[in-house]
């Protein structure tokens, strides 16, 4: 039970807990709570929308600050971490509901020293045969003892359905990085097909044709609690 009142020059609510009341500033009322992982997490106001703040609950300084929040979102703990001594693996879900559609997934890690390290951000957008989208890999070490390089660190859909074949990254062992250090991020988008006067083409009465452009892929080494980009 809550009920806001307003005084300056924070806001406040009032609460109810264990047969007492009290109150509690609005900025550090948890709305997930994650306790056994040692943290959790409130709304803040963000630029034009809220965001999470993640809090240590062993030291309330130590924060992170998430994305802002589109339509929805998801804030779950990733398990099998294969990234070498990292600490807990935490992603961010935020999506658009309207068109052109939209994912945002933010991985980062609750390090062993309590402090949070953001990883890397994927997104994904489209509409009309159009779309963009990126990829990052991350190391997953099964229960055997294997690690793969797994999109989006997403053991739910793991599987590509189209193909049949884990959706993992294969691991580039000439680069020189043992794979439980090393993350891979990948973009592809489309663009328009036009014909000889300039205009785009269709294909069907909704979509456009179009090329798919497939950019480099990044490499990035994690090193004593950083993550650094391998430049080739």
């Amino acid at each position: 039970k809550k009920e806001y009142i307003r005084r300056l020059p924070e806001e406040w609510c009032k609460i109810s807990f264990n047969n007492q009341k009290g109150f509690i500033k609005k900025a550090n009322l948890a709305v997930e709570d994650f306790y056994n992982f040692g943290f959790i997490a409130g709304k803040v106001e963000g630029e034009y929308n809220h965001k999470l703040l993640l809090r240590n609950i062993n030291d309330p300084k130590i924060t992170y600050s998430t994305s802002e929040i589109m339509h929805g979102y998801k804030l779950k703990i990733l398990p099998l971490n294969g990234l070498k001594n990292s600490g807990t693996l935490i992603c961010f879900t935020t999506y658009r509901e309207s068109c052109p559609g939209a994912t945002l997934n933010e991985l980062f890690v609750l390090k062993p020293n309590g402090a949070f390290e953001k990883i890397l951000s994927s997104f994904s957008t489209g509409e009309a045969g159009m779309y963009e989208t990126s990829t990052v890999y991350y190391p997953i070490q099964f229960y055997n003892g294997t690690v793969k390089l797994i999109a989006n660190a997403d053991l739910e859909n793991i599987l590509n359905y189209e193909t049949g074949e884990l959706n993992e990254y294969p691991y580039p062992k000439k680069l020189g990085i043992p794979i439980n250090q090393l993350i891979i991020k990948t973009k592809e988008y489309t663009e328009e097909v036009l014909d000889e006067n300039g205009e785009p083409i269709m294909e069907g009465e909704y979509d456009y044709k179009v090329k798919i452009i497939k950019e480099k892929p990044e490499f990035y080494k994690w090193e004593n609690g950083k993550l650094i980009q391998i430049k080739k």
